[in-house]
């Protein structure tokens, strides 16, 4: 294990996410309900030839990963740690990236995300929030 995070359980959860049904009434996929986000992928389809529903936000691997590295390399280059901010996504595939490329923690805003992101292996946290 890494103080960050369980690399076996994180990967297992997002294979698991990976496989699951998604249901008709998640905003945007009311037409493709029941299938499943790794069944989606390999059809290599644009959102419109999927005819998800919009509005709809979109993200480009290239663009996510480029911006992933160059906060990471910034970082390590600066001798900063880094704990980027889940509250905003609380997108497990986002978090592992970051964790991969070197994320000292996550950042959360409350217990209820902190507990999330811990049942997907997530093991060091940084809270920007009082709990009370």
């Amino acid at each position: 294990m890494s103080g960050a995070f369980e690399r076996d359980a994180l990967e297992a959860s997002l294979r698991q996410l990976r496989t699951l049904p998604i249901g008709y009434e998640e905003k945007g996929y009311a037409n493709v309900g029941g299938a499943t986000p790794e069944s989606l992928a390999s059809l290599r389809q644009t959102p419109s030839e999927l005819t998800l529903t919009l509005p709809l936000m979109v993200l480009r691997d290239r663009a996510l990963d480029s911006n992933v590295r160059t906060l990471a390399s910034w970082c390590a280059a600066h001798g900063a740690l880094l704990a980027p901010h889940a509250k905003s996504t609380m997108s497990p595939q986002i978090v592992a990236r970051q964790l991969e490329r070197g994320a000292w923690a996550i950042t959360v805003a409350s217990f209820g995300q902190l507990r999330v992101l811990y049942g997907f292996g997530v093991r060091r946290f940084l809270v920007a929030n009082e709990i009370t």
